[in-house]
């Protein structure tokens, strides 16, 4: 079985405040969190490199680890991850109920956004949510996370939708 449901490796563009924030953000997604065995072996994936030169942490520092469930995603019919998964705008939400705010974005919103982006109303190509699991409290400005998915830069800025949506 596979360690990973998915991986993805994303480059910020743009922002504020950048020699405070990430620059690079990792998504791993596992098909079971307490079955991670061999997820950092680099050996397999690049058997004539000695491990000592592939190391990373002399040349960046790892700012933030969010533990996250995901909860609920779209994708636009007929979408292709490779060519239509480019850009990524993520949104930050403080719900009273986090639960509760995903449940009813996947009711309400799911639909119509599926919708949109199939009736090519809308230039995004997916749009998902998730629950911030750890860390939590009250030092933690938001406890979920939406994330709209473009195929270009200009798309992830300025989002091209129908006049009728």
């Amino acid at each position: 079985m596979a360690i990973f449901k998915f991986w993805a490796l994303f480059q910020k563009v743009g922002g504020y405040d950048l020699d405070n924030t990430s620059n690079f953000l990792f998504v791993n997604t596992f098909a079971d969190i307490d079955n991670t065995d061999g997820m950092w072996d680099a050996s397999a994936v690049f058997p004539d490199t000695p491990i000592e030169d592939m190391e990373t942490y002399s040349m960046s520092r790892n700012t933030t680890t969010l533990f996250v469930r995901a909860h609920h995603f779209e994708m636009a019919e007929g979408a292709v991850p490779e060519n239509d998964f480019k850009y990524m705008s993520m949104i930050y939400h403080d719900a009273p109920s986090p639960n509760e705010l995903v449940e009813l974005k996947k009711e309400h919103w799911a639909p119509f956004i599926k919708a949109a982006i199939d009736n090519g109303k809308t230039t995004q190509k997916g749009w998902g949510n998730a629950v911030i699991l750890s860390p939590s409290g009250p030092d933690l400005q938001y406890n979920t996370i939406s994330y709209d998915i473009y195929p270009s830069l200009k798309e992830a800025l300025s989002p091209t939708t129908s006049d009728d949506i």
